[in-house]
């Protein structure tokens, strides 16, 4: 069985790299490469929040927030 992947960006630059990183890694690994070539377009999205919506095969619903907190 085939596992479907897809990515969403709004860059087709971005779209790209994680395109790319999808085809041999997982969704983590490319939504990593995401954010490195959104990085490398605009230096201000280093150090920007960060937020994922994870779902899969018995491990429930995680969401993960990466924004600073002091």
């Amino acid at each position: 069985m085939r596992k479907q992947r897809a990515v969403a960006c709004p860059s087709p630059d971005i779209d790209a790299a994680a395109e790319e990183v999808l085809r041999k890694g997982s969704a983590v690994d490319a939504a990593i490469a995401a954010v490195f070539a959104a990085a490398a377009i605009s230096p201000g999205v280093l150090l920007g929040p960060v937020q994922l919506l994870l779902g899969g095969g018995g491990a429930g619903l995680l969401a993960l927030d990466g924004r600073v907190r002091q």
